[in-house]
């Protein structure tokens, strides 16, 4: 049979003072060595020095998105139309990558007859493609 060990303040009960010496010691934060990290440097080092001691915590990085291969983007094109996400204005459909999550448009494949794309990055090679090689040129230069 396992034998329980029973918790320090309940073997405490009825010693008035619970192991701690007079009953002075135990009153006010100076009995834990301060309130919250105080102590950080000197008596509780050793708890914090990990976890805190010469860290500058600064923002993260927000994110950006997703880069999504132009066959992708073909493909839900369609299925868009049909959802309601999309609206066709004679001929061509404008896609605002924005709203898509889409943060930059990569290879492979071509972009279909129609199909505009707008508030995205492109890569070298897919800006070429759509004749957007000045664009690229400057993303290259400015990173």
């Amino acid at each position: 049979m396992v034998v329980r060990k029973r918790r320090k303040k309940n073997r405490m009960r009825g010693s008035r003072t619970h192991g701690c010496g007079g009953t002075k010691q135990k009153r006010g934060s100076g009995g834990r060595g301060g309130v919250g990290l105080a102590g950080g440097h000197k008596h509780k080092f050793s708890l914090y020095y990990a976890d805190h001691f010469g860290e500058k915590s600064g923002l993260k990085p927000k994110d950006k998105g997703k880069a999504m291969p132009i066959w992708r983007i073909n493909q839900n094109v369609q299925k868009w139309l049909k959802e309601g996400k999309l609206k066709k204005e004679g001929k061509s459909v404008t896609v605002d990558c924005k709203d898509f999550g889409i943060y930059k448009v990569i290879g492979p494949g071509k972009l279909d007859e129609g199909i505009v794309l707008e508030n995205a990055k492109f890569s070298k090679g897919i800006a070429k493609l759509l004749g957007k090689a000045e664009e690229a040129e400057i993303m290259e230069e400015g990173k």
